[in-house]
């Protein structure tokens, strides 16, 4: 009896590992849509959409998204959590430094897909 009672364990064991492998167990992925608005409001194309965390002191940015003639971008495979969304466009003047920190979007399991509207700042002339 006791026997039977290790191999059910072991199948049982073996069945758990192969789902968390396969991602089954694991939490599933967001993504943040949205469109990037000029600051005189106009569809902005070009531009790249980026993406802030935030751990403890330390600070990341990715910007990768690349904004489309119609002004849309997604930013695919985040976890939940929070992010702070932005739009740089470095060639039109609009640099990070003038779009952080951004909007403040949470991917929950409740929202895996926000979708935002994101309006350019331009530097001011020094």
């Amino acid at each position: 009896m006791s026997q039977s009672l290790l191999a059910l364990l072991l199948v049982v064991i073996a069945f758990a590992s192969s789902w968390a492998q396969t991602g089954v167990l694991a939490a599933p992925e967001g993504r943040i849509t949205g469109t990037v608005l000029t600051e005189d409001g106009q569809l902005a194309s070009g531009a790249k959409a980026c993406t802030s965390v935030h751990s403890g002191n330390n600070t990341s940015i990715t910007c990768m998204a690349v904004v489309d003639a119609e002004g849309r971008f997604t930013i695919d495979h985040l976890k939940q959590g929070t992010y702070e969304v932005f739009a740089t466009n470095e060639a039109e003047g609009y640099s990070i430094q003038n779009q952080i920190p951004g909007h403040k979007i949470a991917i929950t399991s409740a929202n895996l897909s926000p979708d935002i509207i994101v309006q350019l700042t331009q530097e001011e002339p020094s």
